[in-house]
């Protein structure tokens, strides 16, 4: 189904298709119990940092439920896999954090591209994934929304929803352009 969702053609030679590929992997590794997560999370958060406001909810989960950390060699492994690209920024470049991450956020603060919400301007979008048709995007929203109520039970569910919450927040609060790849994470758990 994702692949046949012609959103996703319009990401491919970008880094997204990797980033949806390890949120679904970390998702996957946690509903497994597989301590292998954090590694997976680790590589989420340095291919696009927003990978953080999955990582928050899935690890608040996993220190709630098991009140420990996963297994040390795993935790000592993804701690590596994180901080390495950060640390390479700070002596190569002479900043933690990679330029993309401030580019964001100088990006909404500018007020070049609009101001007010300008991430949830999205009439392109009707044109271009929805072919112009609402009740298309309005079919995708609402059984989404009955999806995620149908399984609400899970935990995975609730991280899954508290992560899109996060990156909405994210995206709008700071005022980030509403670049088309930036949705990609909203199309793909929907």
């Amino acid at each position: 189904m994702v692949v046949s969702f012609g959103y996703f053609y319009s990401t491919f030679g970008m880094e997204t298709p990797l980033f949806l590929m390890l949120i679904a992997l970390s998702l996957y590794l946690y509903k497994i119990q597989s301590d292998y997560f954090i590694i997976s999370l680790a590589l989420l958060i340095i291919t696009r940092n927003e990978g953080v406001f999955l990582a928050a909810p899935m690890v608040i989960d996993y220190l709630i439920r098991y009140k420990k950390i996963p297994g040390l060699k795993i935790t000592v492994i993804g701690l590596v896999i994180f901080l390495a690209p950060f640390i390479f920024n700070f002596f190569y470049y002479g900043d933690f954090l990679p330029a993309t991450a401030n580019a964001k956020i100088g990006q909404g603060k500018s007020g070049y591209w609009g101001k007010d919400w300008i991430f949830f301007d999205v009439k392109y979008l009707y044109s271009s994934v929805f072919s112009g048709k609402k009740y298309v995007a309005a079919s995708l929203l609402t059984i989404s929304i009955y999806g995620a109520f149908v399984v609400l039970k899970e935990k995975i569910a609730i991280i899954s929803i508290a992560f899109i919450g996060l990156l909405l927040a994210f995206y709008g609060g700071l005022n980030i352009p509403n670049y088309h790849w930036y949705y990609a994470p909203f199309f793909f758990l929907a």
